[in-house]
């Protein structure tokens, strides 16, 4: 009887630990599926100054979500050249959007690109970070010849405002 109790006993602990077990998983296991995921990546990270850096920004989420990019100059030190929506595919309930944004600067020097913020259905989601090295051009005015800068030259005046104003006078007198 005793050991039938001590049996008994063990069985109800292992059945009571397996069941916590999977009680403590299951909120994790569907809400694993409905997260949305933000990626940001760089197709380099050196550039000579003038060069384009490719920013490219992915979002998975669901179908449903309402999904805003970083907008205008938030890429700052670099210039944003070009924001384009590169691709959007749809899987079932989810959906993944692509950005590509194009980046310049044209000042030698070492930059980094901050973290941008993805808002998803009103919650902002940060991107990492990434540090860029804008080389310098060498020009060699050994080689090229140089030339001086050209003088200012006179223009002849239009005459074409003047005839405009008067015919804006002549219509406002027949009205």
């Amino acid at each position: 009887s005793e050991f039938l109790h001590s049996r008994k006993q063990k069985i109800l602990g292992v059945f009571t630990t397996a069941l916590f077990g999977v009680l403590l998983l299951l909120p994790l296991m569907g809400h694993s599926q409905t997260e949305p995921k933000v990626e940001a990546k760089v197709d380099t990270l050196a550039i000579k100054i003038g060069e384009q850096i490719h920013y490219t920004i992915t979002v998975d989420a669901d179908s449903t979500a309402v999904v805003n990019f970083p907008e205008g100059q938030t890429f700052s030190p670099l210039e944003t050249v070009d924001a384009i929506m590169a691709d959007t595919i749809r899987n079932k309930d989810r959906v993944t959007l692509q950005r590509i944004y194009a980046l310049t600067q044209f000042d030698s020097g070492a930059y980094t690109i901050p973290p941008q913020i993805v808002t998803i259905n009103e919650r902002q989601i940060f991107t990492d970070s990434f540090r860029v090295k804008v080389a310098d051009v060498a020009v060699d005015t050994t080689k090229q010849k140089m030339y001086d800068i050209k003088p200012l030259i006179e223009v002849e005046r239009s005459t074409a405002d003047m005839w405009l104003t008067a015919l804006y006078i002549l219509l406002g007198l027949i009205v």
